[in-house]
């Protein structure tokens, strides 16, 4: 038996502010299509800037 999985990965600079980063986040999944999974680093929504 033979399976294909679509992955993508996303790299991005997350902020401090949650709702920015979720918005990033639709803009880099808007032009992907056909994925099986994204992923993102796992501190994609919260990043505390110092």
């Amino acid at each position: 038996m033979s399976s294909n999985l679509k992955i993508a990965l996303c790299q991005m600079t997350s902020v401090d502010d949650v709702e920015a980063n979720l918005q990033q986040i639709e803009k880099l999944c808007a032009p992907i299509e056909k994925a099986d999974v994204i992923f993102f680093p796992e501190n994609c929504l919260f990043m505390r800037l110092k």
